[in-house]
Order: structure tokens, then C-alpha cells, then sequence
């Protein structure tokens, strides 16, 4: 004999009335700081560091990959270095769309990030 599954209003009452504990209030403690908000746009200078410290993982896995080939590896480490690029590459593109640059750079950012699709 299979058991029954209680009816869903019988559910719905024991999780509102929290399975028949007391009726004891509890105060939650006040946030410590403010809900996050939108970030605020990178200044240029900001802009040219960040780009820079973005991309460096993919230029290094980039560089090392090229330096595997150029010394003739074998195919096993330029697979794995062909594959630290593709991942570098996907990461790099993710924290790219992720930063909000200034207005100065959104059209080339806008056409890098259209390039990497």
C-alpha cells in the first residue's frame, strides 16, 4: 500500500504556523551597511588600469601558447595551453561586460566585446 501524501492545504497550514512552535518574536539585527547600488562609472585613468589588470591572464596565457608552438611541444601542451587561452579569453570578456566604463570608452568597449562573440 502506497502512503499518502498530505493535502496541500494541510502543508500550507503547517508552514505558516511554523509547526506549532510559540509565538515568540525575534528582532533582526539592523544592516550594518547600505544595500549595494549600481556602481558608479570608472574615470578614464580608472578605465586604462582596469583594462589592463582584466586582460593580463589572457595575455600571458596568450604569450605562452605562442612561445609552446614556437618551440615546437608537444601536442598535448600546446592543447592545454590553446585551451588556458580559450578559458582566459572567456574570463577576460565576462569582467569586461561586468565593469561600467566611462562614456569615453563604452563604443570601443562596445565593439571589442561585439568582436569576441
Amino acid at each position: 500500500m502506497r502512503p499518502r501524501l498530505a493535502p496541500p492545504a494541510l502543508v500550507l497550514a503547517l508552514l505558516l504556523t511554523g509547526c506549532g512552535g510559540g509565538t515568540e518574536q525575534v528582532a533582526l539585527p539592523a544592516p550594518s551597511s547600505p544595500p549595494p547600488s549600481t556602481p558608479v562609472p570608472l574615470t578614464v585613468k580608472e578605465a586604462k588600469g582596469r583594462y589592463l589588470s582584466l586582460v593580463a591572464p589572457y595575455d600571458i596565457a596568450r604569450d605562452e601558447l605562442a612561445e609552446a608552438m614556437k618551440a615546437g611541444r608537444e601536442w598535448r601542451t600546446v592543447r592545454e595551453r590553446a585551451g588556458a587561452v580559450a578559458a582566459a579569453n572567456a574570463a577576460c570578456a565576462e569582467q569586461l561586460r561586468g565593469t561600467r566604463w566611462p562614456a569615453a570608452v563604452q563604443a570601443p568597449m562596445t565593439a571589442l566585446l561585439a568582436e569576441h562573440e
